[in-house]
């Protein structure tokens, strides 16, 4: 077996805490990475954006949004008048809303539809948080919605991966961008670093 070493010159250190964090690392779906903490902790890989609607007055005739993830693109247009969309493009007709809240429960469940393996949660304000659990995703808009990276959260519970105190833990970014950590019981601190392979 191969020694691993690795790279302190990508190492970076988090803080494990009883409010979950996001490592400021963007993990290459190409590489190994090692993640040690000196308390016990869950940690979640993933990808997570964060989609804002406005009202159905607000957004055009057509605007769409994209979801690249497990494998498939899907383009999602808004259809204000309920008279279809452009061929090939998942309907959201939001015809019948009016408030940002209701375009929002409207496309939140027709996302969750087209991506079972998403986590997709309808924040009852206009936005939609999107979460790919141990996976990659990207998201593009055209028109007034708008799409934006947001933090991962680790939870103390299912969904997040358990990691005992100064157990070294081998990681590939091909599971996901991004790292978020939270403690089991005590505070202490957390480094990721890339792996190099002689």
């Amino acid at each position: 077996m191969l020694p691993l070493y690795p790279n302190t010159a990508t190492a970076v250190a988090r803080a494990v805490a009883s409010a979950s964090a996001q490592a400021s690392i963007t993990m290459s779906p190409n590489k190994l990475y090692l993640f040690t903490s000196s308390t016990a902790c869950y940690i979640k890989q993933g990808s997570a954006y964060l989609l804002t609607l406005t009202t159905k007055a607000g957004h055009g005739a057509a605007d769409t949004f994209t979801i690249v993830a497990n494998g498939r693109t899907v383009v999602f247009e808004l259809d204000k008048a309920g008279d279809g969309v452009a061929s090939g493009n998942v309907a959201a007709d939001i015809s019948g809303a009016t408030t940002a809240a209701q375009v929002a429960a409207i496309v939140a469940p027709i996302i969750a539809a087209a991506f079972p393996l998403l986590t997709v949660t309808d924040n009852t304000d206009g936005t939609i948080g999107i979460v790919a659990n141990g996976g990659r995703m990207t998201m593009s808009e055209s028109g007034a919605a708008t799409v934006a990276a947001a933090d991962l959260v680790a939870a103390a519970a299912s969904g997040s991966m358990f990691v005992p105190a100064n157990m070294p833990t081998l990681i590939h970014g091909m599971l996901g961008p991004k790292i978020a950590v939270i403690r089991s019981a005590a505070d202490g601190t957390a480094t990721i670093a890339e792996v190099q392979i002689p």
